[in-house]
């Protein structure tokens, strides 16, 4: 999933519960996205990326839950 994908775009998700699976995620990608997770499960086969490109902004809080990456975290 991309979270905050176009340049002066925004985002956010936020789990609560059950699980969102993804092969990877990208939070600020271009733009701005952010991730909460405040229960259940999220789980990346892939990478995941916080703030990719120039200009972009990312962040993420895990207040309680799983946040499992299989790769990498940049």
């Amino acid at each position: 999933g991309i979270i905050g994908s176009q340049a002066g775009s925004s985002g956010s998700v936020t789990v609560s519960s059950g699980t969102w699976a993804n092969s990877s995620v990208l939070i600020g990608f271009n733009g701005t996205g952010s991730l909460l997770i405040n229960g259940g499960y999220v789980g990346n086969t892939q990478s995941s990326t916080v703030g990719s490109q120039t200009n972009s902004s990312g962040s993420v809080t895990v207040t309680s839950g799983t946040w499992a990456n299989s790769t990498t975290l940049t």
